[in-house]
């Protein structure tokens, strides 16, 4: 496989490009040669069609992941459609809400089934390549109890390989959408309290979680140290307080205002540590 990438046009004077895509494949018959365009726009170039095998389109955002497809040799599908039938608890409002990367799609009903049929088209989609379809589903009605609902009943991917016979691959495997989920409190509590366990409850999507407000439970000592605390605080205090009250005696030659204001404050901690 030989890549050819470009960000532009030939030389408009000298425009061999074809002259040189016949040489190339006639040394080498059994050589790719993938076009990637890049930044060009949104559709491929005739120029780019003319002097190579496949052609990939590609911008900034995307280049990487298209290099590494067109370095491989893939192989074209000459019809590639994907059949999706909704499953009954679910619905498809309509066709505008499917969204496809590419290719088309069209929405229709088989035996009171909502039927999706996306067609890829033809040699439009090659091996170890990537689409995309989003489909928004409706629930027809809220399930009251805790179930498990299947998007889906079935899904069939009809192709065919050039040179290859038509296969068709049947599958029901779906995604499954719960309902309901547990939800599981667990308090980050101090080390020396606890909290009686609270129970796990179920919700429903989108429904409100209950906020809880149970108390904690904390051991004694952890009060004791604290009073402790507080009276060797008081103590503390009072002895300050009467150094104070000797300092007025000794009649130091002080402002008032230096010694009231803290001596207000003592008074005021300690009537706050007491009460």
């Amino acid at each position: 496989v030989t890549l050819f990438l470009t960000d532009g046009y030939p030389n408009e004077e000298t425009p061999n490009q074809l002259g040189a895509y016949e040489v190339l494949k006639d040394k080498y018959p059994y050589m790719r040669i993938n076009g990637v365009q890049y930044e060009l726009g949104e559709n491929i170039i005739k120029e780019i069609k003319e002097i190579s095998d496949e052609q990939w389109n590609a911008n900034q955002k995307t280049l990487n992941n298209i290099l590494f497809e067109a370095a491989v040799s893939p192989l074209r599908y000459e019809k590639y459609i994907v059949s999706d039938y909704i499953s009954e608890d679910f619905k498809v409002n309509s066709v505008s809400d499917i969204e496809v990367s590419m290719g088309k799609v069209e929405l229709t009903e088989e035996n009171n089934v909502q039927k999706i049929t996306w067609d890829l088209g033809k040699r439009a989609y090659a091996t170890g390549s990537n689409a995309k379809m989003t489909i928004k589903l409706s629930l027809k009605e809220e399930k009251a109890t805790e179930t498990l609902t299947p998007t889906n009943k079935k899904e069939n991917v009809n192709y065919k390989l050039e040179d290859e016979t038509e296969k068709t691959v049947n599958s029901s495997d779906t995604p499954v959408l719960k309902n309901m989920y547990s939800v599981i409190y667990d308090a980050n509590t101090p080390d020396e309290c606890k909290i009686d366990t609270i129970p796990s409850e179920k919700y429903g999507v989108y429904k409100a979680v209950t906020k809880k407000t149970n108390k904690l439970s904390c051991e004694e000592s952890s009060f004791e140290e604290l009073s402790e605390l507080l009276i060797l605080s008081v103590s503390e205090l009072e002895s300050l307080l009467s150094g104070l009250s000797e300092l007025e005696e000794l009649e130091l030659s002080c402002e008032e205002s230096s010694l009231e204001e803290p001596f207000e404050l003592l008074l005021l901690s300690v009537s706050e540590l007491e009460s």
